[in-house]
Order: C-alpha cells, then sequence, then structure tokens
C-alpha cells in the first residue's frame, strides 16, 4: 500500500480536543441522539431494520493489538448478541462466503483491537484473564458484522483491508500512537442486497481516523464504495467529514464547539501529512 498522501489536519491554540469530555470511546462526543450499547472494547449503535451497525466508535492504543490468534481456542468463534434480539446471525450468512459475491461477516470494530490488559492487573486475554477475555469476545458478537465482499473489500488487497492495516500497522505498531475511529454503514433510498433472513447489504461504508499531535485532532475521512472488484488506494477515498455527516445523519464531534469548527468539516482539500 502506499503512503496516505494527504491529512485532514485541524490546529487549535486554546484547547485540547481529547475524547475525555465524552464517552472514552467516541472523540468529541457520541454523534446521535439514541440509546447505544457500551462495550469493553467500543461503543455500537444498531441499526435493527437493516441488522447492521448504524456506528460503532473505539479508542486503541498500540497495546491493544496483542489479541489472542483467532485461529486458536476458540477466540474467533461468532457469537449471538445478549443484548440484542434483531441481530443477524451465523446461519444468515451460511454458504453466502461460496457464492460470486463472496459475502463475509466484516468487522466493524476489528478484531485486532480487542487485546491487551485493559484492567490493569497484570494479565491479558492471551494469559486467560477473564475480564480481558469479554473485549475479545465482544468483538466476536454478531451485531459488530455487517455483510462484506471479502476477496476485493475486506480481504487482502481490499478498501477495508488497506485501511485496517494502515491504521495496525503504521499508526499503532510503527508510530506508537493512540487512535479513536468512528465506523459505519450508509443506506440510501431504494433496495439493496439482503442476505438470511432480512439482512441488508451496505452499498457503503464510511471510517474517520482521529490522531493526536501535541493534543490537537488529525483526522482521515474515509467514504468507501462497496463494490465487488478492487477500485484504487484508501488516499483515492478521501472526504470531509461534512460529506460523510450529509449521507448519514450523524453529527460528529458534537462536543466541540470552537469558532470556526464547523468550516473546517466542509474542507475538502487535505494538508500533506
Amino acid at each position: 500500500m502506499r503512503p496516505i498522501l494527504f491529512f485532514f489536519t485541524l490546529f487549535f491554540i486554546c484547547r485540547s480536543y481529547t475524547a475525555a469530555a465524552g464517552h472514552p470511546h467516541a472523540y468529541g462526543g457520541v454523534p446521535s441522539n439514541g440509546s447505544f450499547i457500551e462495550r469493553k472494547g467500543y461503543i455500537i449503535q444498531f441499526d435493527p431494520e437493516h441488522k447492521t451497525p448504524r456506528w460503532v466508535a473505539y479508542h486503541v492504543k498500540p497495546s491493544y493489538t496483542h489479541t489472542p490468534p483467532r485461529s486458536k481456542g476458540g477466540w474467533g468463534t461468532f457469537r449471538n448478541d445478549p443484548d440484542l434480539d434483531s441481530e443477524a446471525s451465523p446461519a444468515d450468512y451460511r454458504d453466502q462466503f461460496k457464492t460470486w459475491r463472496n459475502y463475509a461477516k466484516g468487522h466493524l470494530a476489528p478484531y485486532f483491537i480487542a487485546g491487551g490488559d485493559r484492567d490493569h492487573d497484570g494479565a491479558n486475554a492471551r494469559d486467560g484473564d477473564p475480564d480481558d477475555a469479554q473485549t475479545v469476545y465482544e468483538i466476536m458478537y454478531m451485531s459488530n458484522m455487517a455483510p462484506q465482499h471479502h476477496y476485493n473489500f475486506n480481504g487482502s488487497g481490499g478498501l477495508w483491508y488497506k485501511l485496517e492495516t494502515y491504521v495496525r500497522e503504521t499508526l499503532l505498531r510503527e508510530q506508537q500512537q493512540e487512535v479513536w475511529v468512528f465506523a459505519g454503514c450508509i443506506f440510501g433510498s431504494g433496495s439493496y442486497d439482503r442476505i438470511g433472513n432480512g439482512v441488508s447489504v451496505p452499498p457503503m461504508f464510511y471510517k474517520l481516523v482521529i490522531t493526536e499531535q501535541e493534543q490537537r485532532p488529525k483526522i482521515l475521512a474515509f467514504l468507501f464504495p462497496h463494490q465487488i472488484k478492487k477500485h484504487g488506494e484508501i488516499d483515492n477515498y478521501l472526504v470531509s467529514v461534512n460529506l460523510i455527516e450529509a449521507m448519514t445523519g450523524l453529527d460528529f464531534f458534537p462536543e466541540i464547539r470552537e469558532p470556526d469548527w464547523e468550516s473546517v468539516e466542509r474542507i475538502s482539500t487535505y494538508e500533506n501529512w
């Protein structure tokens, strides 16, 4: 993957914009009204109409990437969400991977963020710590999934895969940064492809990636078409925060109320990073 060419950088002199003012996982505040579910590794607002997440938000530190291997010990087992009765089930995805559409269970909050010693007791999920193990189990809830084309979207070489790899390998492991992310599905008017018992396939996905430099936010906003063929690099899909808000009805960073903030969100050109 070629390096990110542009970064949407927000600089303010008077104040530090950390997530501390709101929910620890939601930088600058929760982006919508209504209830959301708190997990150990993320928060989620679920869309029962489409049986996919409306949005998820998570805060991840470099140490959180130390997850147990998914292929061993049952860590990679998909689970029903005990807090919902309208999410998709593993049965809804049965045999979808084998079709030409090649739909897989696509994580919105990715598995790789579910590690670390979050309760600071000297042990983590790899060591059998039950509290940190719960973080891993919750990442595998079906409510955190949406149908995604595997081979050319969330699999190797796909846009979703490339962005997750960039966050994991460059921002977290190489640069040792803390990262906040908002991710979700976009549905407009019209009909959608569906699988199983009425699980809608999103035509688009978005992701906002936030880091801090000198306690000031730097934001990358991506809008991805959910296409079955590979299309370009992730930096080809950088957009303004304002555009994603217009397409989703969400209001990101609602607790940041500084002069010119709204105009900054409408910036469609990016400074070199």
